[in-house]
């Protein structure tokens, strides 16, 4: 019963999308896009694992969140916001196809592969053994992140930055048809996160970097009023990247100690377990923690943390104030 009322609330996401587009005429509204996102992010996850224990209040939270973010639109006149917004769309195409977003596409991509390379290097490890040891050094990276070894360096923290950046204009550039070569440009794109993920066994910013391009393209077609904001045959056409993407993750996954391993089949189970974990059990992993800090059952024991103070959110902030706090393993803090 309680994995009904989950698909119920689940699927209510996606009534309070579709009632979001009646209301403005387009998908694309922030709300509606992210109660669609929260809508794949569960109901997905609760096809996949039908086994896994589910707490449907932790999906009534979400929707409760999504409904709080969703208010404000429907209370918006999206007419005469659409009016305004294919107005101003003439203007606006020469600042989306403008030489200096190329630029700054290209520089961002090219000096944060550099400083991935450099950040290498900083750690103590070199370009040679990443080309003829490739296995064992990711891994020597990532066991110097997870033992709280990496050393902070301008490199490091500018290469991720960098990276949003190129992804972010790269979705610009993807959607503009004045762009020549634009599958280049996707690749130019996704480079740095593909080195990312590669070097330093980090797939966050990878998947980050398919969200921002997407975004990317997004807000060019809604800036210029291009019909339909949200081209749901254009996403479904990216699904033959697919093959690329997957042998990309598998390889990072390796790094994780995989390659040393000589029974196949036990590297195979390992891996697809990895893939599950990695693909649908957010929503669990959100579940129990939900579960614990309301006082209901839960698989673990997490720690009860006091209020932060907005700690996790601003951390950056935080740190150049001063802060020591230390953060719990899994908080992806390399950028501070």
């Amino acid at each position: 019963m309680e994995r009904v009322a989950a698909y119920i609330l689940s699927l209510a996401l996606l009534g309070l999308a579709w009632l979001l587009r009646r209301g403005s005429g387009t998908w694309g509204t922030p709300a509606g896009l992210t109660c669609l996102y929260w809508f794949l992010f569960s109901f997905v996850p609760l096809l996949a694992m039908p086994a896994a224990p589910i707490n449907p209040l932790a999906v009534a939270y979400i929707f409760a969140a999504c409904l709080a973010f969703s208010i404000p639109a429907f209370a918006s006149d999206w007419r005469a916001c659409m009016e305004v917004n294919a107005a101003l769309s003439r203007c606006r195409e020469n600042l989306l196809d403008s030489r200096f977003l190329r630029i700054v596409f290209v520089a961002s991509c090219s000096l944060s592969v550099v400083f991935v390379a450099t950040d290498l290097i900083v750690q103590g490890l070199s370009l040679r053994e990443l080309v003829f040891n490739f296995f064992e050094a990711a891994h020597q990276y990532l066991g110097k992140r997870y033992e709280g070894e990496l050393k902070r360096n301008f490199f490091g923290q500018w290469g991720l930055v960098l990276c949003y950046v190129a992804a972010t204009v790269g979705g610009l550039l993807y959607a503009s048809p004045a762009t020549v070569r634009r599958r280049l440009v996707l690749v130019a794109a996704m480079l740095p996160s593909v080195a990312i993920l590669l070097v330093q066994a980090a797939k966050g910013m990878f998947f980050l970097s398919i969200a921002l391009i997407l975004g990317g393209v997004w807000i060019y077609r809604t800036l210029l009023d291009k019909r339909p904001h949200v081209d749901f045959g254009g996403l479904m056409s990216y699904a033959r990247y697919s093959v690329i993407v997957l042998p990309l993750v598998i390889i990072s996954f390796l790094t994780r100690g995989l390659y040393e391993m000589n029974d196949f089949p036990q590297v195979a189970e390992v891996l697809l377990a990895y893939l599950r974990a990695y693909a649908f059990m957010h929503l669990y992993a959100f579940s129990d923690w939900f579960s614990f800090w309301f006082g209901q059952p839960s698989l673990l024991i997490y720690a009860a943390e006091p209020p932060a103070g907005g700690f996790f959110s601003f951390i950056a902030l935080f740190h150049l104030l001063g802060s020591n706090k230390e953060v719990p393993p899994g908080v992806y803090d390399e950028y501070y």
